[in-house]
């Protein structure tokens, strides 16, 4: 019986001790203390805390003044909804040009996302200028992006650099004649800047405004407006 009554003691100790170790404390900036278990916590926009009692208070961080977090708490508990999680990460993007005739092109990158401000993958696109000859490039590329900002709206900045791997112009030779040129193979370059919609951890928007450098049988420079979705 002793030994029993023993091992009750125990195991309530341990529940206690544990409980103990789960508890969060806050400090307001009205003076008041509270403290509880942590429900949710997302840095610049809120904090959930579940007191004793069962009540859940919500927290903005204005309302804040500082915090004191469990040692055991997990990077899955402090999160931020509105940044991209470490791990695979997939963009679709497109976008219209407008330097001299009209085109678009059409973007897939794939690649790792080491933390929220480093993505670092490699993508394929198609370009299409609606000239007489309906002007076609095919590029490959290494593609690093970041992002600055932890709410909703954020700024994003990158580049891309690769080849040229499938093109179709129109040449003009030495003698002024004009030539299809179709297979040429050249180099490709893009630098972009502008506005990233965290919506969530798995998806998000982007705005940004490009400008795409191809070299081969001349230089030809595209100025767009690219939009972007992850996934």
């Amino acid at each position: 019986m002793k030994r029993i009554i023993t091992l009750m003691l125990i195991a309530i100790c341990s529940i206690s001790i544990a409980s103990a170790q789960r508890i969060t404390t806050v400090y307001l900036n009205n003076g008041s203390i509270i403290k509880g278990e942590l429900v949710e916590y997302a840095p610049g926009e809120k904090l959930s805390i579940q007191t004793a009692d069962g009540s859940i208070f919500v927290y903005n961080p204005d309302e804040i003044k500082s915090l004191e977090l469990p040692a055991t708490t997990t990077n899955a508990e402090v999160t931020n909804k509105h940044m991209a999680p470490r791990g695979y990460r997939g963009f679709v993007e497109f976008s219209p040009h407008f330097l001299g005739n009209f085109a678009f092109d059409l973007h897939t990158i794939h690649g790792y996302q080491f933390k929220h401000g480093l993505f670092v993958g490699g993508g394929i696109g198609y370009y299409l200028r609606f000239d007489n000859l309906y002007t076609q490039y095919l590029p490959v590329y290494a593609a690093i992006q970041s992002n600055v900002g932890e709410k909703l709206a954020q700024f994003t900045y990158g580049g891309r650099l690769g080849f040229v791997v499938y093109s179709k112009f129109n040449y003009i030779n030495s003698v002024g004649q004009s030539e299809l040129v179709e297979g040429f193979y050249g180099y490709y370059g893009q630098f972009n800047l502008g506005l990233r919609l965290g919506f969530s951890q798995d998806f998000a928007m982007s705005i940004k405004p490009e400008t795409e450098l191809m070299i081969g049988g001349g230089i030809h420079i595209n100025l767009g407006l690219k939009i972007g979705f992850e996934f």
